[in-house]
Formats: C-alpha cells, structure tokens, sequence
C-alpha cells in the first residue's frame, strides 16, 4: 500500500504508508495540489477529499492524461487517447469518458451527480473501467465499452505502465489551472493499493 495525507491549508504532503513510491507530488502550493499516479504493482486508487465550508468552483479533477483540463478535454488540442475524468464543480459532479478517436476526440459525460459536500467528506475508487463515489455507494463501469479509466492488467506483463492525475482545487493541467481552481478541499488521503 502507498499512502499519503494531502494538508492543502498548510500546503504539506505527509507520507502515511509507502511500499513504492508511486504517488508522485506536481504541484503543491497555495490550497492546490496534484499528484501523480503510477499503477504499476497496484490495481486500485481511493482519494478521500474532506470540504471545510461550501465548495466552491473546481475542487476536484481526477483523469489518465496530464493534459487535462476539466470536461473529459485532453487540453493538448487534439482530444484523442485518454481523457477520462472525474470532475467537482461547486457541488456537482461529472464523470467523462475517454476520447473516442474514431469520432474526433468525442466525449460523453456518463454521469452528472449533485452532491452535498458543504463542511463533508467523499470517497472516490478508480480501477481498470471502473469509478465509484459515496457517501451514499455509487458505481459506474464500462467493462464491454473500456470508456473509462484503462488500469494494466497485472498478469499481463505485456499491459505498460498507466498513470492517474488527480487535481485538489484545481484541474490537471497547468494551462488551464490559471482559470479552473476552486476551494473547499482542505484535506486528502490519497491510496494506491
């Protein structure tokens, strides 16, 4: 297990438990953060995101490419390959799916969920075509689709390395940080199991 306690209001990262270190810091600095994921040796990721207050803006992005920059967009400009996302907007959640190459880089949000997050907590789990949230438990997967999140199958020693970015107060991508930050996060823990 690799684990990690995110303190956005004094800008710390504080290591919990850590096998590998597979949770990369990309930024830290001014109640926004975002981690890198490595998946090798693991198979699933749990963030669990605590808000002080009501949230406000862009509060939490988790996707499969650095280049992304909220609404399942890849910010690269092209839209192909992976951009799935999970994304909190004020209190609304939104999961995108990957980019569909063959129809331009189209993507579709799968779910949009209101939440109460005001002085709360949420859990999130990301495996291989699988994302869950609660309090209450829900689920989404496209195992027949593969339109969210593709995990390496750990017995397949052909399958590479595969990376998740998640983004506290902030989307992933650094050009589109500037005008998609939020508050309300103010504590993370970050698993890789």
């Amino acid at each position: 297990m690799n684990q990690i306690l995110v303190d956005l209001q004094n800008n710390v990262v504080i290591p919990i438990s850590t096998q590998n270190p597979n949770i990369v810091q990309k930024q830290l600095g001014g109640g926004t953060a975002v981690f890198e994921i490595d998946f090798q040796k693991f198979t699933t990721l749990s963030v669990v995101v605590e808000y002080k207050g009501k949230p406000a803006k862009w509060t939490l992005n988790i996707a499969d490419k650095y280049t992304c920059d909220g609404y399942g967009g890849d910010g690269d400009g092209f839209g192909l390959g992976n951009c799935a996302e999970v994304q909190i907007i004020d209190q609304t959640m939104t999961v995108w799916s990957k980019g569909l190459v063959l129809a331009g880089g189209v993507v579709d949000p799968l779910i949009k969920k209101e939440l109460a997050l005001t002085n709360g907590a949420m859990k999130f789990v990301v495996k291989n075509q699988f994302v869950s949230w609660g309090q209450p438990y829900e689920e989404l997967q496209t195992p027949n689709s593969k339109l969210l999140f593709a995990i390496p199958d750990l017995g397949n020693p052909k399958s590479d390395q595969y990376k998740v970015y998640v983004g506290l107060n902030r989307v992933i991508a650094s050009a589109g940080a500037t005008a998609r930050t939020g508050t309300g996060v103010i504590r993370a823990i970050i698993t890789l199991e």
